[in-house]
C-alpha cells in the first residue's frame, strides 16, 4: 500500500470546469471535468498535499512537507 497513490484532497475550480487533485505522493493533478481526463501533473512537494484552493487561475496546494506554492495554471509546464 505504501506504493499506492491515493487521493488526498479535492478543490474544484470556480467555475467547475477544472478540479485540482492532491495526492499523497506530493504531486498536484488537473482535471478537465468536461472531458473526464488529466490536463497535467505539477510536482514539488515531497509529502502528502493536504489543502487546495483557487484564486481565479492560480492554484495554491499546501503539503505535509509545510510549503505553499501559488501557480498560474495558464502559464504552461517547463519540461
Amino acid at each position: 500500500r505504501a506504493n499506492c497513490e491515493m487521493v488526498a484532497s479535492l478543490c474544484p475550480s470556480n467555475g467547475g470546469n477544472d478540479l485540482a487533485v492532491g495526492t499523497n505522493r506530493g504531486e498536484v493533478q488537473l482535471w478537465d471535468t468536461i472531458k473526464c481526463k488529466k490536463v497535467r501533473t505539477m510536482g514539488g512537494h515531497s509529502a502528502r498535499i493536504g489543502t487546495l484552493s483557487w484564486t481565479g487561475p492560480s492554484l495554491a496546494s499546501g503539503s505535509r512537507d509545510r510549503l505553499i506554492y501559488l501557480r498560474d495554471v495558464r502559464v504552461q509546464p517547463q519540461y
